[in-house]
């Protein structure tokens, strides 16, 4: 298989600025480009995102959508507003704190991630790019709002499903059973979405975080059947590990008032 070659395309919102950067990539032999489509392109650059993606396509490029810090859950160095809109929503901290994050088992999350995937596609998106998908890691965060031995995800949502899996309370450390439980929180929200982006007949692509502990939490779930059943195009930093390729409600508001039920799994 003759592997693709890709360029990550952000920060510029010129049309022609970007042709001229469209024709270096092809002077590349670029065969995708990765655009980061994060919330500030949803709420306030949508047609321009539409062009961008069209004139991607138009070139005879293949067209990669990444959620770009999208509610805190994906790489990327973007404030969310689904966050403060929606903060019943969010992961709770083995603090206590609530963190600037959305939780993946909240059902405001997968609608509104549903919605972004809706809107990548329809722009023209052929793939979606899932960029180092975690939960809130607290030293990423300069400002120290929380200490950095501090984990999610503690809302009632998760206590609930927790206990209702283990048989006991969850636990306030990084016990084996906490490690699973945070594992399989983002495996089921990521195969969820990745086969709801393949019925609408986009492809998939991951990358894992390099740092060791996140790693191997964002990645157990790459072998099993679920994750199987959506088969994607799996990457690291550090190179390809493997290129298996394949074929892959109510929308939420944005802008939407703050919501204050609470929802179980």
């Amino acid at each position: 298989m003759k592997p693709e070659t890709g360029v990550s395309y952000f920060a510029n919102g010129w049309p022609h600025h970007f042709k001229r950067d469209l024709d270096d990539i092809l002077a590349h032999h670029c065969t995708y480009i990765v655009h980061s489509f994060s919330e500030n392109e949803m709420v306030f650059a949508r047609s321009r995102t539409a062009q961008f993606f069209k004139m991607t396509c138009d070139a005879g490029l293949s067209c990669w959508a990444n959620p770009w810090a999208v509610m805190g859950l994906f790489g990327g160095e973007q404030f969310s507003a689904f966050v403060p809109r929606n903060p019943e929503a969010c992961q709770i901290l083995s603090t206590g704190q609530r963190a600037p994050a959305a939780c993946p088992s909240a059902d405001e999350t997968r609608i509104a991630m549903k919605l972004w995937i809706d809107m990548a596609v329809d722009f023209g998106a052929d793939t979606i790019f899932w960029d180092e998908p975690h939960l809130y890691i607290p030293d990423w965060d300069d400002l120290r709002f929380a200490p950095d031995s501090a984990f999610a995800c503690f809302c009632p949502r998760c206590r609930i499903s927790f206990q209702n899996r283990f048989g006991q309370p969850m636990p306030e450390t990084l016990t084996a059973e906490m490690k699973i439980f945070r594992e399989d929180l983002m495996v089921n929200f990521l195969t969820e979405m990745i086969g709801y982006a393949k019925d609408k007949g986009a492809r998939n692509a991951i990358t894992f975080l390099p740092v060791e502990d996140e790693a191997s939490e964002s990645s157990r779930g790459i072998a099993s059947p679920t994750f199987a059943d959506s088969t994607f195009l799996a990457l690291t930093h550090t190179g390809f590990c493997t290129t298996k390729t394949a074929q892959n409600t109510s929308p939420l508001k944005w802008n939407a008032p703050c919501k204050s039920a609470r929802r179980a799994d």
